[in-house]
């Protein structure tokens, strides 16, 4: 009998049920989930400093003005207390996490809890105090996004923005750093690709290697709420000329990750016949106001909130009548938020 309540106890430990809960709901695919989301990604703030070609605050519109700018330390928190099985989380949504003042509070709550912890950034507000308080803070990871390598290029693509002053700031946080012999946060850089700035993967490369990252990631674009995906996808000859540049020799120096499922347009559609997304069924995207989303594309000014964290325990949302039926509409069919997304 010891050895039983030994063994229960430790696979308990291990969170050995939960994890077959959410693998066997990713592999059945059904209308209801088990176990408990791992991964979160949490909206600390809508607001942006920046009006990006390929982002909804480059649109017009989008957001209306009353929609809440940060969420607050303590608001995270309580977010934090209903997601008890969650071991990794993410800080961003559609706006600037480090235009948020309580972003140190916020990084420090998740540390504490010993979840993993980053958020993507534009590196705008990468000054030294900030990166001060980033590598004493625990942060896990810290991605900035560069979608060019020359000025002309990156202005048009991140409108507000300046790349000497990008590329400065996150020399500064490497340098830093070093000299504080931090092992964390690893710094990778994020490259969306989109038909109009492939040709700039060469110089962001040279960009990479020269500020010493951790890494290069590649990702595909979503396009914001725009319906015209030929705008925003790649063609296979731009998905080539991604490949060769990744296979130079100046890129080896760099660890790349390029995922086919969101760039390679040959994987990207058709859609109909190949849904594998597991979004629904293992994570969770909580938005600023504490919208509960099946994931971060499905936001709530496309009517896709499925409940209230700041309201509601997520017990009574994770399998309600709205999430149940979003999980078996995208397993039978293509939603129209699953459309445009390179991951659907």
């Amino acid at each position: 009998m010891r050895s039983f309540h030994s063994l229960r106890g430790y696979l308990k430990k291990k969170d050995v049920f939960n994890r077959a809960g959410l693998r066997f709901s990713q592999l059945v695919r059904g209308r209801h989930a088990f176990g408990q989301p791992k991964i979160i990604q949490i909206e600390t703030t809508a607001s942006c400093n920046l009006k990006c070609v390929m982002c909804p605050h480059g649109k017009d519109g989008v957001f209306s003005d009353g929609r809440k700018a940060f969420m607050t330390h303590q608001e995270f928190a309580n977010v934090l207390d209903k997601f008890p099985k969650a071991t990794s989380v993410s800080l961003q949504g559609v706006g600037e996490p480090m235009l948020n003042p309580d972003l140190p509070r916020i990084v420090s709550e998740a540390v504490r809890r010993g979840m993993e912890t980053g958020f993507y950034t534009n590196g705008t507000l990468l000054s030294s105090g900030n990166c001060e308080w980033i590598l004493r803070s625990g942060l896990n990871w810290i991605i900035v996004s560069l979608d060019a390598g020359t000025p002309e290029e990156f202005k048009r693509i991140r409108k507000g923005a300046d790349l000497n002053k990008i590329m400065s700031n996150l020399k500064g946080l490497i340098k830093a750093k070093k000299e504080l012999k931090a092992r964390n946060p690893s710094v990778g850089i994020m490259f969306v690709a989109m038909p109009s700035n492939v040709n700039e993967i060469s110089s962001v490369i040279d960009i990479a290697v020269e500020a010493g990252v951790d890494w290069l990631s590649i990702k595909g674009c979503h396009g914001g709420l725009s319906s015209n995906e030929k705008e925003w996808a790649v063609s296979e000859e731009d998905f080539k000329k991604l490949q060769a540049a990744i296979k130079t020799e100046k890129a080896k120096a760099l660890t790349i990750h390029m995922d086919s499922r969101e760039v390679d347009p040959r994987i990207r559609g058709p859609k109909k016949s190949r849904m594998k997304c597991t979004w629904a069924w293992e994570k969770t995207y909580i938005s600023v106001d504490g919208s509960a989303c099946p994931c971060c594309y499905a936001l709530p000014e496309l009517g896709m909130s499925v409940g209230n964290i700041f309201t509601d325990d997520f017990k009574n949302i994770w399998n309600n009548a709205k999430y149940t039926q979003f999980r078996e509409k995208i397993k039978n069919e293509v939603a129209d938020v699953c459309e445009k997304c390179p991951l659907y």
